[in-house]
């Protein structure tokens, strides 16, 4: 039986110089922790990332081998046609207690009205609560914008969507808890 320690793994080039380190890791023989790995704000194409939705989709789960994601595009650039092509995606690659997808977006407000939120759903099927409709050309649900924080968490409780969670983005415009945050 081997000893528990901790392992940190240096990827080194060609010139013996550390490229870069991984985060430590605990080897031990039993825990009642079971780890997962995932990739919680990916945005493709459609919004200002690279590749198809669809890809990204593949390559979280055929290539990065992780077990939860999220697809986090621009509110202010997700048409409705697209919020209705992830909803089908989410359904699609989610596979419960393999591969777990959760719908959602993230809510791009400037920093004055609470700035970036991520918005994760429990399931499909939820309306989609923008900061504006910005590089939205369809103006149809305009009416369901929410322009600042507390009118996105004032709509998502008012609408019975309790199985939603948000959380104030790292990085972006920055996210004023003391402002708004529910």
């Amino acid at each position: 039986m081997s000893k528990a320690c901790e392992v940190i793994i240096d990827l080194v080039d060609g010139d013996n110089f550390i490229a870069a380190q991984s985060n430590p890791l605990r080897i031990v023989q039993e825990s009642e922790l079971v780890h997962f790995w995932g990739d919680m704000h990916g945005q493709s194409e459609e919004t200002i990332g690279n590749n198809s939705a669809r890809q990204y989709f593949e390559f979280a789960r055929d290539k990065a081998f992780i077990d939860a994601t999220g697809h986090q595009g621009n509110d202010f650039q997700i048409t409705n046609e697209f919020w209705g092509e992830l909803d089908r995606l989410s359904a699609e690659f989610n596979v419960d207690g393999s591969f777990v997808v959760l719908p959602g977006y993230e809510w791009s407000g400037n920093t004055g009205l609470g700035g970036d939120r991520n918005v994760y759903f429990s399931e499909e099927g939820r309306q989609i609560r923008r900061s504006s409709h910005a590089l939205v050309e369809d103006q149809s649900d305009i009416d369901t914008d929410c322009n600042s924080a507390a009118e996105l968490f004032e709509a998502l409780t008012e609408h019975k969507e309790f199985d939603v969670v948000s959380y104030a983005h790292c990085g972006g415009r920055y996210a004023d808890v003391k402002l708004a945050h529910d």
